[in-house]
């Protein structure tokens, strides 16, 4: 209830002064407690296109946070998506939004000790989701993707799950090590060639 009294009080806030655009990332923050993730990120995404505008200079320990959130509401989005490309996506914006938010920190320890154990919790999760297809049956790891399939998608094969999960861990351990990562870096990462069917869709 606290939280959702000061969602309406920020709310009233910017409705008064839209340029107090720190109110969005505050709301992002309380949506975070509430563990409304879409609205958590829609707020932070707010903040950082507003905060970056021309004529604004950005503040660079709140765009630290505000990428911090996005890149946690995407993994808990990502942990609930049952589509067949669904957590993969999710995982990937996390992995971005993560090194975005590491940049923009600075070298501050008390801005990238949360990221890391965010990236600690995405590693563990996929290594997690590597055991599983590893002690699947061959027969059962032939005909079941990672994640069902939804009607929507478009009807071809899912990508093969080792190639997504060494993807991920490769990208992990180059944002980790502190290196910096063109966005053309993560689609060398990714072999379109062994996932054909995926890169459209991973790589919009």
């Amino acid at each position: 209830k606290e939280y959702s009294q000061a969602i309406e009080l920020y709310t009233q806030l910017l409705e008064g002064d839209p340029s107090h655009v720190v109110a969005l990332l505050n709301i992002g923050a309380c949506y975070i407690e509430k563990r409304d993730w879409e609205k958590a990120r829609e707020n932070c995404e707010k903040f950082v296109k507003q905060s970056t505008e021309e004529g604004r200079t950005p503040d660079s320990n709140l765009l630290a946070k505000a990428h911090y959130r996005m890149a946690l509401a995407c993994f808990e989005l990502g942990l609930k998506d049952q589509t067949a490309f669904g957590p993969a996506i999710y995982f990937k914006t996390t992995m971005q939004m993560a090194e975005e938010a590491w940049n923009c920190a600075q070298g501050s320890a008390v801005l990238q000790s949360p990221i890391t154990g965010l990236l600690g919790r995405l590693r563990m999760q996929l290594r997690k989701q590597q055991q599983q297809m590893a002690n699947q049956q061959p027969n059962e790891s032939e005909t079941q993707p990672l994640v069902e399939p939804q009607s929507q998608l478009p009807a071809q094969a899912p990508p093969q799950d080792d190639q997504l999960l060494s993807w991920g861990q490769a990208l992990l351990q180059r944002i980790a090590s502190n290196d910096r990562l063109a966005a053309v870096d993560a689609l060398d990462l990714l072999d379109a060639a062994c996932m054909p069917q995926a890169a459209g869709v991973l790589l919009e």
